[in-house]
């Protein structure tokens, strides 16, 4: 095999390679230039992949409505420190740091048995990336990739 042949099927395995297309993934769906924070209650926790959170966020009027926090792969979160349980926080508050679903991305909710929250969430478009959460005694973890 010529050296430019085996040239152009390494940059060939590159370009396809998954980590690239998951990099492009998360720019494709979440405004990565417009990162923000959103506030709320802990109200439910699905581990998986991507693992999700779920907060009853005080919109302007002050009514309570269900955000999803979509987070990174059961692997990534386990190392930050998550663990497969939900975390014993229900009711209290979070603050997390996301980035926003673009208006023009598509929306799946890719969870077996979603709760009715989720999929309220989901009907609505209030879903964030969410890459890094305060938890209520001020610890701050990672949950998702920040680019």
């Amino acid at each position: 095999m010529s050296r430019q042949l085996l040239a152009a099927a390494v940059a060939a395995a590159v370009l396809a390679s998954p980590s690239l297309d998951a990099q492009t993934g998360l720019s494709a769906r979440f405004d990565t230039a417009s990162a923000r924070s959103l506030t709320g209650e802990f109200a439910g926790f699905v581990f998986g992949d991507p693992t999700y959170l779920v907060l009853n966020v005080r919109n302007a009027a002050g009514v309570a409505e269900s955000w999803v926090v979509e987070g990174g792969s059961s692997g990534e979160v386990m190392r930050a420190g998550w663990g497969p349980k939900p975390p014993a926080m229900l009711g209290q508050t979070l603050v997390v740091q996301g980035f926003p679903l673009k208006a023009d991305a598509a929306l799946t909710v890719d969870v077996e048995h979603p709760s009715e929250r989720m999929l309220a969430a989901a009907k609505a478009r209030r879903w964030i990336h969410g890459f890094e959460v305060t938890l209520p005694d001020g610890r701050v973890m990672p949950f998702g990739a920040r680019n």
